[in-house]
């Protein structure tokens, strides 16, 4: 018989999270920690370089364009040049030159707040792997998504 493992017995993923904007971060937060993650830090800014040192995170999960002016997108950099790890960018930007550099020292892109047809394709052009926003999809009230899960027997 094969042997489940929950999720005290799976190793914790550590991310580290950089977002500027408090809210989004906590329901990151929230929601990575109910997943069976450790989010071992949230930083608002460039203040995230050092807290990666300190926490040494397996994944980093930054927004792109921080207040006043500070840059995800380089602060990633620094932080994979110490530590060789895997950055996904969350960002509301979808103009071609923020897509390129975002893909130039990751993987893939998730453009997010996405809404017109023209932003769907500027992200296609520019690479963009992931694309999710209102375009796609209205956010649900929370009992229409209980009663959507239960339908679909995913909880």
């Amino acid at each position: 018989m094969v042997e489940e493992k929950t999720n005290k017995q799976l190793k914790k993923h550590k991310i580290l999270i950089i977002e500027d904007e408090a809210l989004v971060a906590r329901e990151l937060k929230s929601r990575l920690t109910n997943m069976g993650c450790e989010v071992v830090g949230i930083a608002y800014g460039i203040e995230g370089i050092e807290l990666a040192r300190q926490t040494k995170p397996d994944l980093l999960l930054s927004d792109i364009h921080l207040k006043d002016g500070q840059d995800g997108i380089e602060m990633a950099q620094v932080i994979q040049a110490e530590r060789d790890i895997p950055v996904v960018f969350l960002t509301a930007y979808s103009d071609e030159d923020t897509v390129t550099r975002a893909k130039e020292i990751t993987l893939h892109v998730l453009a997010e707040g996405v809404e017109t047809t023209e932003q769907v394709e500027i992200l296609r052009a520019s690479g963009c792997d992931f694309i999710q926003g209102y375009y796609y999809a209205r956010p649900l009230p929370a009992s229409q998504m209980i009663a959507y899960l239960n339908k679909e027997n995913l909880v």
